[in-house]
């Protein structure tokens, strides 16, 4: 067996190897660490989305109840358009300048439309919006479909 004397490069060749590791392992660290942090923003992206779907859906419900217990949007009227706020104290979630909007449009005899739009934050907004067909309004309302649309 041959031994070779120890040089000067012997512990150049260790640090390079540890150098080398060093950057590999930081940069897999990093890479998890940003994965993270955009699953994170995604996530947030995503409540807010189906907090403002709540927020379109239940303005679509309160014009309905408008539409039965005070009879507005009936044949006396030409539809109606409704805003309402609320306020991040009510929520308690971070999700400054909530707000929903609903217009009932009157297609003629029973029939009408009812466009909801559903707002959620300031800066990364999030916007969802439901259009609802309605058939019938007395002596029950009957709807035909109820769907989130990306327009009106």
């Amino acid at each position: 067996m041959k031994h070779f004397p120890p040089t000067i490069y012997s512990g150049f060749i260790t640090l390079i190897a540890v150098i080398i590791l060093s950057v590999v392992s930081v940069a897999i660290v990093i890479g998890i660490l940003m994965t993270g942090i955009s699953t994170g923003k995604i996530s947030q992206g995503n409540e807010r989305g189906l907090v403002a779907k709540s927020f379109a859906n239940n303005c679509a419900e309160y014009a309905l109840v408008l539409i039965r217990d005070l009879g507005i949007g009936t044949v006396a009227d030409d539809g109606f358009t409704k805003s309402i706020s609320v306020d991040d104290n009510d929520l308690d979630m971070g999700l400054n300048q909530s707000s929903c909007s609903v217009e009932v449009i009157d297609n003629g005899g029973e029939s009408r439309t009812i466009r909801s739009t559903g707002t959620v934050g300031a800066g990364q907004e999030a916007t969802r919006r439901i259009l609802v067909e309605v058939t019938t309004i007395s002596p029950r309302i009957i709807t035909t479909s109820w769907e989130e649309v990306d327009s009106f």
